[in-house]
């Protein structure tokens, strides 16, 4: 089977700026004199000092509301710095839609802040910018993935680590699990993009994003080098790190809990329990999200009882809930092989 390779991209970047200078003849944003930083007046030469900054840059979008794609702050704790937050794709692009993956494009990201700050008023160095958090993600127009969804909520569900579920209409709209060092979130990007007003074009997208805010992990993989040019320079380990998180607690959980579910409905088998009802049942509890895991299952309750040719039993069991529940049935189908595309698109 041939699988869409899907792009492994940029999307939020959080920077540490060394310094900002403004031209107060132009600047018309937020500005709280005080002694927390410094900032030049380059039309006075004066040294200003400041205790609240908030410039905020919008992109284009369809209706009032949008999300931003340039901010510059005062962060105050724990250390006092100047944060520079910037939604690349929608820097680039104009839409949140796709995420940043041409290195050519990303080449261009440093200039193009410059210039939209320096439209303003505001002025920084760039390339002396320091990477503080970064946002990786793949985006997959397969609208099977909104059903696939439940697998991952029940891996997440079998990790040891805290869940964030959003749902509306008993559909999973969000998924995040998060530590200290990492977040990882699977979501509907379409509903995302309309609920936030920006420009979208595809009616399915399903994203799946990891954000990290850890100095070490952040070093390592742009080769001690915490800029725009370090991540392009590095975009191989930058890729492999995606991949791993990626791997390590999402793919990982979800083969582990089928598994589980796949034993369980063995020992039923075992105990003697009919095989429509142990379907149906598994079915109703949530506890099975594809019947290719109750085919599993009574291949293998066959081969460890010394039974054999289990494939009628399989196909007829599956054809009478088809028939009974044939909703049900539709959600039961598919969602593993939606999976198994998204790995393999992501190169895993």
């Amino acid at each position: 089977m041939n699988y869409e390779k899907l792009n492994i991209g940029l999307d939020r970047c959080r920077f540490v700026l060394s310094s900002v200078a403004i031209d107060g003849g132009i600047y018309r944003m937020n500005i709280e004199k005080g002694e927390k930083a410094q900032i030049l007046d380059i039309a006075t030469g004066e040294v200003i000092g400041v205790s609240d900054f908030d410039l905020t840059i919008k992109g284009i979008s369809l209706q009032e509301k949008d999300d931003y794609t340039i901010k510059v702050t005062l962060m105050k704790k724990p250390n006092i710095n100047f944060v520079l937050d910037v939604n690349i794709p929608k820097l680039l692009y104009n839409t949140n839609e796709r995420n940043a993956s041409n290195l050519e494009h990303l080449t261009e990201v440093n200039q193009i802040i410059e210039k939209k700050l320096s439209e303003v008023g505001v002025y920084t160095d760039m390339t002396k910018a320091r990477v503080s958090s970064l946002e990786i993600n793949v985006n997959s127009t397969d609208s099977k993935l909104y059903d696939a969804m439940k697998i991952i909520r029940k891996g997440f569900n079998a990790s040891n680590e805290k869940v964030f579920v959003v749902e509306s209409k008993n559909n999973i709209e969000s998924l995040m699990v998060k530590n200290r060092y990492i977040k990882v979130k699977v979501y509907n990007k379409t509903q995302q993009l309309q609920d936030t007003g920006q420009l979208y074009e595809n009616k399915n997208l399903v994203r799946v994003e990891v954000t990290t805010l850890d100095s070490r992990t952040i070093n390592t993989i742009t080769g001690n080098d915490p800029t725009i040019d370090g991540i392009i320079e590095n975009w191989d380990k930058v890729e492999n790190w995606f991949r791993s998180v990626i791997e390590k607690h999402i793919k990982k959980p979800c083969e582990e809990y089928n598994k589980a579910v796949e034993s369980a409905m063995v020992e039923k088998l075992k105990q003697g329990h009919k095989t429509y009802d142990i379907l149906i049942s598994q079915a109703n509890k949530g506890d099975l999200v594809d019947l290719e895991i109750f085919s599993k299952a009574m291949k293998r309750y066959y081969k460890e009882t010394g039974k054999s040719k289990p494939h009628t039993v399989i196909k007829n069991t599956k054809n009478r809930l088809e028939r009974v529940e044939k909703t049900q049935y539709d959600s039961l189908v598919g969602n593993i092989e939606s999976l198994e595309k998204l790995w393999n698109g992501i190169g895993l």
